[in-house]
């Protein structure tokens, strides 16, 4: 979770957990990933089950980013979760990000007859990451 968010469209929680907990709307794009590392942080517990429950794009505004979470991203980890557990979360972004950048930039560089030889590395690497 301190490397992105849960897919919040497919998200259930009890009705004590909004009871108890609000989003913090000052963040216009990412208000439910701050909600659900909050949430996380506190001990709720998030099951995971094998389930559609929505289709979905990946073209809505949240897909750019929140750049308020991410100038505050680690005040918002170490609330949540403490300091150390927050420098590994930034540490995991970091190398998140990272790939991401390589990736792109192979795909940019390198023909598609030369990129096909490398997938399976990169299901492999992504595995790892």
């Amino acid at each position: 979770l301190m490397r992105s968010n849960i897919c919040h469209q497919a998200i259930f929680y009890p009705k004590w957990v909004y009871k108890n907990y609000a989003y913090n709307l000052e963040y216009k794009w990412w208000a439910d990933y701050v909600y659900n590392l909050k949430l996380m942080g506190e001990g709720i517990p998030f099951v995971y089950m094998k389930a559609v429950v929505t289709l979905f794009n990946d073209k809505g505004g949240s897909i750019h980013g929140d750049s308020k979470v991410e100038r505050q991203i680690f005040s918002i980890l170490r609330s949540s979760f403490g300091t150390p557990y927050a420098l590994l979360g930034l540490l995991l972004r970091s190398i998140d990000k990272a790939f991401r950048a390589l990736v792109s930039a192979v795909k940019y560089l390198l023909p598609d007859s030369v990129r096909k030889h490398l997938r399976p590395f990169w299901r492999i690497i992504r595995k790892i990451v």
